[in-house]
């Protein structure tokens, strides 16, 4: 059973939480946990491909709207403070119904985000910038942390873009921690 608390508390609380769809299909799945406090909750993930990282968002994600709809969450904790509303930038096809490519949809939905988010709402970010030059993805990410870092967003993107590192370009991000997922053999 989740625990709504207040903002001031806690952004996000989850202990061994599970995604039950992937668990279906995985031989071994192992179960996430993760803290978001207030003022510190721009969380970026970085990792090898196949060790969870969408899993993990679409996780909090799920989690989040069942919380809210009063139900039962698959953890064995999951502590939730206020949440205006959810953004995500998360895995596009490109389509030809929409006539627009997968990185449009993209940069779309990270507008809407950036222009449309609160310190209470929650933001999930995968791989945005993915699909262009390397330096213009980080930037584009880069630019679109600073912004996220600025409105004080629950955020937790993940990324493998390892620019971002190299020359302390997110040195001025106040509220970033980096979290690095492993693969377990």
């Amino acid at each position: 059973r989740p625990t709504l608390t207040s903002i001031e508390e806690t952004a996000i609380k989850l202990r061994d939480g599970r995604h039950p769809l992937q668990e279906f299909t995985l031989d071994t799945f192992i179960p996430n946990s993760l803290e978001m406090k207030p003022n510190a909750s721009l969380l970026l993930v970085t990792g090898p491909n196949g060790s969870g990282k969408s899993i993990l968002l679409k996780s909090i994600g799920m989690m989040t709207v069942m919380a809210l709809a009063g139900g039962f969450v698959p953890a064995a904790e999951f502590s939730l403070g206020r949440v205006d509303q959810i953004f995500t930038r998360i895995t596009n096809q490109e389509t030809v119904t929409t006539g627009e490519s997968a990185f449009t949809i993209d940069l779309y939905q990270m507008k809407n985000a950036l222009d449309n988010s609160t310190s209470n709402s929650l933001v999930l970010v995968d791989e945005f910038g993915k699909g262009t030059e390397a330096r213009d993805g980080a930037a584009l990410l880069a630019s679109a942390l600073f912004e996220l870092d600025r409105i004080s967003a629950n955020c937790i993107v993940t990324t493998h873009m390892w620019e971002l590192f190299e020359h302390g370009v997110l040195s001025g991000c106040e509220n970033i921690r980096t979290y690095q997922m492993q693969v377990t053999e």
